[in-house]
């Protein structure tokens, strides 16, 4: 996998990935209103602007010779702020890092140093995904299961979604794992049209199960491997940094040595080790898995 970067890292707490569409469709099931109006700041010449959420409001205008012009960071805060909202309502998640079992289509957090960069399916390379891996592969017979997250490039943020990234080549999935590849790809896009859709309709939006834990296990390798030749591909990106995040579990490879987690993120945020925020047990049992007793 080539590797977005090397040698700078965010800024701690930098949120570089969320599903929009993951996370309104959490904030709609859950009743947070997620229609505002953006503040206006009066400019000469301007034009009068209320500004909708994506997917949620609109966008309408008119001119004038005064009017007002939107905050440009206006709509990264609501973001950041509809994010809080539905994680402070998200039960305890099992957390990788405590070795916690998670089952396929159940959301998880993790918190651990990973890196990201672009794959592509084994014998398609026109199927490309975002791919968040561990830094260093996980040792055989760790208690910690390992992690691979496919994502779409679409929801990288500002200012890591550059054209570098959407050009970027990727490098292949591994020997025969592309029909896996292509599952999860598919998997991915059924929780992202309805992210609170119970298990039974993910599986049957997204066909037959995926290959076996070998397979899975031999992708993980091939993303995880830091023999794979880096590149510079986009410079504000990141070349492995801890972080934290909330994903959906696709599938679970449970080899002889190793357990594999995979699935796709709402979120990811460049996060230290000593600063993972804590959530609220409220209940959300449906769409996150298991609650708080």
């Amino acid at each position: 996998m080539h590797s977005m970067g090397r040698g700078r890292q965010a800024p701690p707490g930098d949120l570089i990935y969320l599903s929009e569409r993951k996370l309104y469709g959490c904030a709609a099931y859950l009743g947070i209103d997620t229609e505002v109006s953006a503040p206006a700041r009066e400019t000469e010449g301007g034009v009068a602007a209320t500004l909708g959420i994506p997917e949620v409001g609109g966008v309408s205008a008119s001119a004038g010779t005064k009017g007002s012009r939107i905050d440009p960071g206006w709509e990264e805060q609501v973001l950041e702020r509809h994010l809080r909202e539905v994680m402070k309502r998200i039960g305890r998640l099992p957390s990788l890092e405590n070795a916690e079992a998670v089952e396929g289509e159940q959301w998880f957090r993790f918190h651990r140093e990973v890196r990201f960069g672009v794959g592509y399916a084994d014998d398609q390379p026109s199927i490309k995904a975002l791919v968040v891996v561990d830094s260093e592969p996980v040792a055989r017979g760790a208690s910690v299961p390992a992690l691979l997250l496919n994502g779409s490039v679409v929801h990288v943020r500002d200012p890591y979604a550059t054209e570098e990234l959407r050009a970027e080549p990727g490098n292949r999935s591994g020997s025969g794992s592309g029909r896996l590849f292509n599952w999860l790809e598919e998997m991915r896009q059924a929780s992202e049209q309805d992210p609170h859709a119970s298990p039974r309709l993910i599986r049957e939006r997204a066909g037959p199960p995926a290959d076996d834990a070998d397979t899975a296990l031999e992708m993980y390798g091939a993303f995880a491997d830091r023999r794979l030749p880096p590149t510079v591909m986009a410079e504000p990106l990141m070349h492995g940094a801890v972080c934290e995040g909330v994903a959906r579990a696709s599938f679970v490879a449970v080899g002889e040595e190793s357990t594999l987690v995979m699935g796709s993120p709402l979120y990811v945020r460049q996060c230290p080790l000593d600063s993972e925020p804590q959530s609220e047990p409220k209940l959300l049992g449906r769409i996150f898995g298991r609650s708080a007793q």
